[in-house]
């Protein structure tokens, strides 16, 4: 009865460390994936004046196909913004100095 017991719990352990290796070669296996996006240069974000690229990404390669039409539309959404910032500091300033020149006169 003892050695049974003892026989199973073995072949338990077995079948479990077989499962923990395969899930560590297949860990292995993603992590060696991932790395080759690591050696690509930068491209992101792009056309930025005073900005290098900071970060590599490539929508096509690295995004599931299900969301790679959310992940272009969040990448266009981030020029809007930034476009929007730039034209939002222009209204700012250009308010700024019509009011500035508006004390002036008087």
């Amino acid at each position: 009865k003892g050695s049974a017991t003892l026989q199973r719990e073995w072949d338990r352990l077995r079948q479990m460390e077989e499962q923990l290796q395969r899930k560590e070669k297949q860990l292995q296996q993603r992590e060696l994936e991932l790395g080759k996006n690591i050696t690509q240069q930068p491209n992101f974000p792009k056309h930025v004046p005073c900005m290098k690229p900071q970060v590599y990404h490539d929508i096509n390669s690295d995004i599931l196909p299900a969301r790679q039409g959310f992940m272009r539309r969040l990448y266009f959404s981030y020029y809007l913004i930034c476009v929007t910032i730039v034209y939002q500091v222009c209204v700012d300033l250009g308010a700024l100095l019509a009011s500035n020149k508006d004390e002036k006169d008087n």
